[in-house]
């Protein structure tokens, strides 16, 4: 018998356990539509609202959502293997990184919306032909509610966070650090409140790094962009909410810190927590650093 104590048995890799899950959520889906039409489909085909109904052009619909849905978890997989189209960890990513992930996120949630729209057509467009909506409003009506429906649910999930990690830890070791001080270190992002969220689309954060609280500083390191200062330094602890962010609504109050640079400038930054799976934790994060930061500053 071999002797494998001591070694560390490695799972799948997070894509190959992903892709395994929701390959066997879109066959439950497909097959729950599949024989709940079976059980039901004899009544419409009863009811005198449903004769200019086309079962094949159902049949198509389940077939496109199934594919839409497909599509868009191959889009999540080769977003999340190559870091979002990014190879080159030497120079600063984060601006190009914005755009670029801005593009596929509104691609994914197309897809992803259609297709469960689509696919819950082949119930809910019969039902609403049944109760005399119009036919316009009852081919459209499933494909709008599976959009609007995927956009808050993701609103409240964040299925990126390891792309979020996978990004930030590349980019650090680029900047020469090692693997326990990326372990040490807070996942965060930054942005100017001189800057209205308003006006920046989608991602608030104007830079991604790391924090690290100091028994004398605390740190942050960056993309392209890095500070530190010290109790001296620190003017002002204080929460708030970025009424221009969509995680307003959430509930989440940011962190805002002022300080005085090096150079004696003033500096107002909001702290953004990153790596999260959804916004409970996110909540509860922001809660638990400004904890922290609090007990620092009066510690000194």
């Amino acid at each position: 018998m071999n002797d494998r104590k001591g070694k560390k048995v490695k799972g799948l890799p997070f894509y190959q356990k992903a892709a395994m899950y929701v390959f066997i959520t879109l066959i439950g889906v497909v097959f729950f539509f599949i024989g709940l039409y079976i059980f039901i489909g004899p009544d419409f085909a009863k009811a005198k609202s449903l004769t200019d109904v086309s079962f094949f052009s159902l049949f198509g619909n389940l077939f496109l959502g199934s594919l839409s849905l497909l599509l868009g978890a191959f889009l999540y997989l080769v977003t999340i293997t190559t870091q979002c189209f990014t190879f080159n960890f030497h120079r600063p990513i984060w601006k190009s990184l914005k755009v670029k992930f801005s593009f596929v996120y509104t691609i994914f949630l197309c897809l992803v919306g259609v297709g469960l729209g689509l696919s819950s057509s082949i119930i809910l467009t019969p039902l609403l032909k049944i109760v005399s909506f119009p036919k316009v409003l009852s081919t459209l009506l499933p494909l709008l509610m599976g959009i609007m429906l995927v956009n808050f649910v993701f609103a409240q999930i964040t299925v990126w966070v390891p792309l979020e990690i996978s990004v930030l830890k590349k980019r650090m070791k680029a900047l020469g650090l090692s693997e326990s001080e990326i372990t040490q270190g807070i996942y965060i992002g930054i942005s100017d409140l001189t800057k209205s969220s308003f006006k920046k689309f989608d991602i608030i954060e104007d830079d991604i790094g790391l924090l690290w609280i100091m028994p004398d500083r605390i740190v942050y390191r960056g993309d392209n962009d890095n500070f530190e200062f010290d109790r001296n330094q620190l003017l002002e602890i204080s929460r708030e909410v970025d009424k221009g962010s969509a995680a307003a609504y959430s509930g989440i109050v940011h962190i805002i810190i002022r300080f005085r640079d090096k150079d004696g400038s003033e500096r107002k930054v909001r702290f953004h927590i990153e790596g999260k799976w959804n916004v409970d934790e996110t909540r509860r994060a922001l809660d638990e650093l400004a904890e922290r930061l609090y007990e620092w500053q009066g510690s000194g």
